[in-house]
């Protein structure tokens, strides 16, 4: 039944979207993410865990961390560019599973031109010290913590890992409560676990003891039950036994997605990839920072980066866009979304102008 009805409400969606897409498009209304609201710079592409609702265990691309030369030498190349703020989390993978990540922390806090960053971690890697750093740093806005599972069964049945790692998880949730006080971001809990979940449902253990002691100390704690594909990737046969669902009907498309747009990873291996969120395999390539420079990538100029642009304009989706539950049209007003940082959305034509060098 629970199956059934997420099919029920996809379809519902999948109406809703045609009609308000079809009509924006014929009214020539665009609605493009300002480009350089935020840039993602992939840390490192490797991960501890290997979460059934996750593409990691299934992509092919490189899983290796980035060299602080080429995220400093990014970093510059963005701000040069009019980028001020980034996000660090990895299309796959873990950002504390990269041993410069703290090196690459302090290089943001220190140029003059950044302002914010933020990244997603599972916080089962970071050590004491480097918790206490976190709570030192100015410019980090927001520190999403992404906790599978609500006890040590759920956990070990969705990131097929350990006990010992679960253990590591209470421990370090358990200290950054201790030391909240010092912290100057903004501390958002997502809790992916099985649909029934409730924080305030008849759960216990050391794992919901301190979510629950998060809520209660004011920070944002939420229970994130819906799954998507991964593009494909993921399907109900990766969480069989388990109590959860992942939506594997395709979303209806009109138009190019948004995320092109607006949503660009600057990969750890160094490719820049047009989607940040579930093109694990980088299929959506659009230049290598090793060859080019990220001003001569995200370009007007650059002839791989408009045909994209081109084709999914005309529907014509890839593979890994076709499967994608993660889609947005330009043809909808999404502006209420994470994606808006109050910079006005911009048509097809403003955004060429904005990326015309």
């Amino acid at each position: 039944m629970p199956l059934m009805n997420t099919r029920i409400k996809q379809f519902l969606r999948n109406v809703k979207n045609l009609v308000i897409t079809g009509v924006n498009r014929f009214r020539g209304k665009e609605y493009i993410f300002h480009p350089k609201n935020f840039l993602h710079i992939e840390t490192a592409s490797i991960c501890n865990l290997d979460c059934n609702i996750c593409g990691y265990g299934k992509k092919d691309s490189p899983k290796v961390e980035m060299s602080n030369e080429l995220f400093f030498s990014c970093v510059d190349q963005a701000v040069e560019m009019g980028y001020d703020s980034f996000s660090l989390t990895p299309t796959t993978g873990d950002v504390f599973a990269g041993k410069d990540f703290l090196e690459k922390l302090h290089y943001l806090e220190n140029s003059p031109k950044v302002k914010t960053y933020f990244f997603v971690t599972n916080f089962t890697l970071p050590k004491e010290d480097q918790i206490l750093e976190l709570l030192k740093l100015k410019k980090l806005k927001d520190l999403f913590i992404s906790v599978y599972g609500h006890d040590l069964e759920s956990f070990i049945a969705i990131a097929k890992s350990t006990e010992k790692v679960h253990s590591r998880l209470v421990s370090n949730l358990n200290f950054l409560l201790d030391h909240s006080s010092k912290k100057q971001f903004n501390l958002h809990l997502e809790i992916r676990s099985y649909q029934s979940f409730d924080l305030a449902g008849p759960f216990e253990g050391d794992l919901i003891d301190v979510l629950r002691r998060f809520k209660v100390n004011g920070d944002t704690v939420d229970s994130l039950p819906d799954y998507n594909n991964w593009a494909g990737m993921v399907t109900n046969e990766d969480v069989k036994g388990l109590e959860m669902y992942i939506k594997e009907d395709s979303v209806v498309k009109n138009g190019a997605c948004g995320l092109i747009f607006a949503d660009l990873i600057v990969a750890a291996d160094g490719r820049i990839n047009a989607c940040a969120c579930r093109d694990a395999n980088r299929v959506l390539s659009i230049g290598d920072l090793n060859e080019k420079s990220l001003n001569e990538i995200i370009s007007n100029k650059n002839s791989t980066y408009m045909e994209l642009i081109e084709t999914q304009q005309k529907n014509q989706f890839p593979d890994v866009c076709k499967s994608c539950d993660f889609y947005r049209s330009i043809y909808r007003d999404d502006s209420h979304n994470r994606y808006s940082t109050g910079r006005p959305s911009l048509s097809l034509n403003e955004f060429y102008e904005e990326i015309s060098h």
